[in-house]
């Protein structure tokens, strides 16, 4: 089971008001009095973080992604840097057990064409180390949630906010000496496959028992002073049998950070034709991620 066998897309709709106010180590009730107290209070917080965190705007991200079954599956880590005006975009997906498995694209201002990077596990697939894609939209127009490191991110954000508002599943809040608020919410696996923070057949899903699917992960959410995302994160660790009556470990790891600014000067430039293969149309692209596909193990 590879990162490509899990993967997944979506846009998530959040947004955030008035997490910052209050002082660092307000007391909160304790037990079920504090689940639906932080529950109430922050699901709105959560909300609203749309707008900021959907905006393509000049920022740095990072998200190390590890979802294994029995030691197999995901580790990567994703890079996106956004810069300019209008905005550009690059995506760094490299594999963390094999530094031959990546592709990085380039979202290039303004243009409706991905540059792809092809790395040596991807070498064959054209006879130049650049593939030229072609999209239907500009770079930039669907917002931040359709690339990089935001399509695990946002799918993250919308099920904090269904398991704060639906379970109230957040169990712990605090305010650092900065102004910043720390959630911590107890999000269960039934959840993460329910918004399909990665993306599993009906084969591998038919194999979580019911105690497998209600096993909290633990998730923390960290808000900025000025009520914008600076991390969040979920981590799990549990094992029992699987329906069929095997053996199953799951170990997940998530972390998604903003970093720092961006400027243009952390965009490569578009590649010398030279080195670019240009797929003409959507026959071609489909060729090419068939062929990609294969490579990958699908």
């Amino acid at each position: 089971m590879t990162r490509r066998l899990l993967a997944a897309s979506a846009v998530a709709t959040l947004a955030l008001t008035g997490c910052a106010q209050g002082r660092a180590g307000t007391p909160i009730p304790d037990g079920d009095d504090a689940a639906a107290y932080v529950s109430a209070k922050f699901t709105d917080t959560l909300e609203k973080l749309h707008d900021d965190f959907q905006a393509m705007k000049p920022r740095k991200s990072t998200m190390n992604e590890s979802f294994l079954i029995n030691g197999e599956g995901i580790d990567s880590t994703i890079e996106t840097v956004q810069a300019g005006k209008p905005i550009g975009e690059l995506v760094r997906n490299h594999s963390n057990k094999d530094l031959n498995d990546f592709i990085d694209n380039l979202y290039p201002a303004g243009t409706t064409t991905k540059y792809s990077l092809l790395g040596p596990m991807y070498a064959s697939l054209a006879p130049t180390p650049w593939v030229g894609l072609p999209s239907s939209a500009t770079t930039g127009e669907f917002g931040a949630c359709s690339t990089g490191t935001y399509i695990v991110a946002c799918k993250m954000l919308n099920a904090v906010v269904r398991a704060t508002k639906d379970d109230r599943a957040a169990r712990s809040a605090k305010r650092t000496e900065d102004g910043s608020v720390i959630i911590e919410v107890d999000l269960t696996l039934r959840r993460f496959v329910e918004f399909k923070i990665e993306v599993f057949s009906d084969e591998i899903i038919g194999k979580f028992t019911d105690e497998m699917m209600n096993t909290p992960i633990a998730t923390r959410v960290e808000v900025s002073p000025q009520q914008t995302m600076r991390s969040i994160g979920m981590t799990g660790t549990f094992a029992g049998k699987s329906r069929s009556g095997k053996d199953v470990r799951i170990d997940i790891q998530y972390d998604y950070r903003i970093t720092e600014g961006a400027t243009e000067k952390d965009l490569p430039p578009i590649p010398d034709a030279s080195q670019v293969t240009m797929l003409p149309d959507e026959a071609a692209v489909a060729d090419f991620n068939r062929r990609k596909d294969e490579i990958q193990g699908r």
